[in-house]
């Protein structure tokens, strides 16, 4: 990535790859590309982060390419990639400045009920991908949760004991290990809720309350709400400032659905009648585990990074707004 107000310096030697297209692994492709010191890749470009990190490299003017589970796209950057498949066979550029592992199945619901199929994908096949990177001198940045802590305490040290109490929770610790275990250069990312602008949940209570319709969040489930452009800026600047280790991301405090909910109907100018806050045990939705607290300790991103901290408040603006 160009230094930021830099020039950029390119080495415009031209190389050549193959790989074979993960639809047919019959037909091998050639594409000829710029070699230089920043090329990256982004594996699960058609996730909620993955395809906004594609993008915004693509804005840095980055040399950048990615990787999709099942459809093909036009641009010539973009490869076929199914991690529930043998991967053993797939090929891949090999000289990847930075490779973002964002693809994954994050629904703890679908982890909880096929926690094999998840793994698998999850878990071995991501540490697949770390392992070829990483020894082929790539920085490995993996995209982790809060949820491999039990939620007890608030703002968790990184270098606490992993004490995850969902399936997804326990691939994503386990991914750490392992991750950790290898010898290569790495970056492991644990993110709070990260919200964008079309988070469906805010979007049904916005388009409710806007129709003055009753809305019920609720009041003994927690979360701290994180911008998407704030962990984009983050994960950007992991390779600029060559990250290594463990990076937490979080907002600056825990907060409630309902306060979530009562601080949008606020800002909508609704009447607060028409929230109405649940337990969750007066709800029809059963979850696996319910963390009282969800917050991480993110000194090392405010300084070392530079980032600051996000207001809880700030964030769901950027969503509402």
């Amino acid at each position: 990535m160009p230094s930021r107000g830099g020039r950029k310096n390119f080495n415009y030697n031209v190389i050549f790859f193959q790989y074979f297209d993960g639809l047919n692994n019959s037909e091998i492709k050639n594409i000829m590309i710029k070699k230089n010191d920043n090329l990256f890749l982004v594996i699960g470009m058609d996730g909620f982060i993955g395809q906004s990190l594609y993008k915004k490299l693509q804005r840095h003017s980055c040399n950048v390419f990615g990787t999709v589970q099942n459809k093909k796209l036009d641009d010539a950057n973009q490869f076929v990639l199914d991690l529930s498949t043998n991967i053993s066979d797939w090929f891949f550029p090999h000289h990847f400045s930075t490779v973002y592992l964002c693809a994954a199945i994050s629904s703890l619901e679908i982890c909880r009920n096929e926690p094999e199929k998840t793994r698998y994908i999850n878990v071995e096949n991501t540490i697949n991908l770390a392992k070829k990177f990483g020894r082929q001198g790539a920085k490995v940045v993996f995209l982790s949760s809060n949820l491999v802590f039990d939620g007890e305490i608030p703002f968790v040290d990184p270098e606490c004991q992993s004490s995850p109490k969902t399936e997804y929770g326990r691939q994503k610790a386990e991914t750490e290990r392992e991750l950790i275990s290898l010898n290569i250069n790495y970056c492991i990312v644990r993110l709070t809720k990260v919200i964008g602008p079309y988070m469906p949940l805010f979007k049904n209570w916005c388009k409710a309350l806007d129709q003055d319709e009753v809305i019920h969040p609720f009041n003994d489930m927690v979360f701290s709400p994180i911008p998407l452009d704030y962990v984009l800026d983050s994960l950007i600047s992991i390779p600029e400032l060559n990250t290594e280790g463990i990076l937490q991301i979080s907002g600056d405090r825990d907060i409630s659905y309902a306060q979530a909910a009562s601080y949008i109907g606020k800002r909508l100018g609704k009447n607060e009648d028409l929230i109405k806050p649940i337990m969750v045990k007066d709800s029809n939705i059963q979850f696996e585990y319910i963390n009282r607290f969800t917050t991480l300790d993110s000194q090392r991103l405010h300084k070392e990074l530079g980032i600051p901290s996000q207001s809880v408040w700030d964030s769901i603006d950027t969503v509402i707004n």
